[in-house]
């Protein structure tokens, strides 16, 4: 009797732990709908919980019918992570149709056969090994190095509970050729498996909610780095990006030029056709100039009408081709459905000089260029 209380009580405590971090997990879920994943974690969590209803009454029918929702678990587990990660796992697909034909080989004989449960709960306990593989392969492959304390709680998490399903493996066989446990070391085994579990549920389900407020965290910090207008990069952006590119041009010998693009008469669009338009048609140079550069390539909206280019190894030469490409289309382009409007624009281009190491040097000569456009009567280009 005391085995049993025993065994309930922890069966208990494990139902009140997956319900509680599932229900959090959950509501997690609700409130950040652009994390699909995050509902395939709270699932589980909640089969863990039927999972452990089930191992209450200690028959075998049902602890066997429990060790197949394990399989589920981990299904929805990699599944979560494959949202989470944007793609499918290598292995996924082969692991969980070896999951499903040694579920479905073995279950229902096993059912009707009481002698054939443990072949079932070994059977069972391989197919858990080949999701958790699935899903360190996954990890290991996915996860940008060096992993962060989540995605190692993750990881070394589904590792020990892939070793718990190897261990099964061996204790399940062993049964299955006739060897004898005692009472008390089942009952041990029992305890250690329930509190692995326990663990498994809090440290993941607290990764995940922590790899959650960390993506969030991320998206703050881009869109702090945009122009909410264009979705350009910013002037806070360009002080991070335009100091690494030319420590990197200049340590390793590397061109560098920087192209200031500036709409010509753009206050008087503002007095003629108001605020509005001069949004659009903004957002319109804005794509124009995605679409003339390479992604390798940084555009930042400067400030007003002002945009500046950075190109990263690209020589003098090839920059005032792409500043020609760029004026090109800024003339032909008509910019707003509505009102089909012509415009021009003066364009200043500069190249990094042998052994210059000052990025607001860069910028600044290509910003005077840009004036001297104007000067010279705007709708066309000077390269210093």
């Amino acid at each position: 009797m005391k085995t049993l209380t025993a065994d309930a009580a922890i069966n208990i405590i494990l139902i009140i732990f997956s319900v509680l971090y599932g229900t959090g997990v959950l509501a997690y879920a609700g409130k950040f709908r652009k994390f699909p994943g995050l509902k395939y974690f709270g699932f589980s969590y909640f089969v863990y919980a039927i999972i452990s209803v089930i191992y209450l009454p200690r028959i075998t029918f049902l602890i066997v019918i429990g060790n197949m929702l394990l399989t589920v678990v981990l299904i929805l587990y990699i599944l979560g992570m494959e949202k989470f990660l944007g793609g499918r796992f290598r292995y996924s697909p082969i692991s969980f149709l070896l999951a499903s034909v040694f579920t479905g080989v073995y279950a229902v004989p096993s059912l009707i056969d009481n002698g054939l449960h443990y072949q079932l709960l070994a059977v069972l306990s391989a197919a858990e090994v080949i999701l958790c593989i699935s899903l360190l392969q996954g990890l290991w492959t996915r996860v940008p190095r060096p992993m962060n304390l989540a995605y190692k709680t993750i990881f070394w998490s589904v590792f020990i509970i892939g070793a718990q399903a190897v261990f099964r493996i061996y204790f399940d066989a062993a049964i299955l050729f006739g060897k004898h446990f005692s009472e008390q070391k089942i009952f041990i085994t029992d305890i250690v498996f329930f509190f692995l579990n326990i663990v498994f549920i809090i440290t993941t389900s607290l990764a995940v909610i922590w790899l959650t407020n960390e993506l969030l965290f991320d998206e703050l910090r881009e869109q702090a780095r945009r122009d909410p207008l264009t979705d350009l990069l910013n002037r806070r952006a360009l002080l991070e990006t335009a100091e690494r590119e030319m420590k990197r041009a200049a340590r390793y010998g590397l061109s560098l030029s920087s192209i200031m693009v500036d709409l010509d008469d753009f206050k008087q669009i503002n007095d003629t056709y108001g605020h509005i338009v001069g949004d659009r048609i903004l957002a319109e140079l804005a794509a124009i100039l995605q679409k003339t550069v390479r992604q390798t390539d940084f555009i930042f909206r400067y400030g007003g009408e002002e945009f500046m280019l950075l190109l990263v190894e690209t020589d003098n030469s090839a920059a005032q081709s792409v500043a020609e490409k760029i004026l090109s289309c800024i003339r032909k382009n008509r910019f707003t459905d509505e009102h089909q409007l012509e415009l021009t624009a003066s364009l200043g281009v500069a190249s990094r000089a042998d052994g210059e190491e000052s990025w607001e040097r860069l910028v600044d000569r290509s910003d005077q260029a840009m004036y001297e456009a104007k000067k010279r009567g705007r709708n066309n280009i000077v390269n210093v």
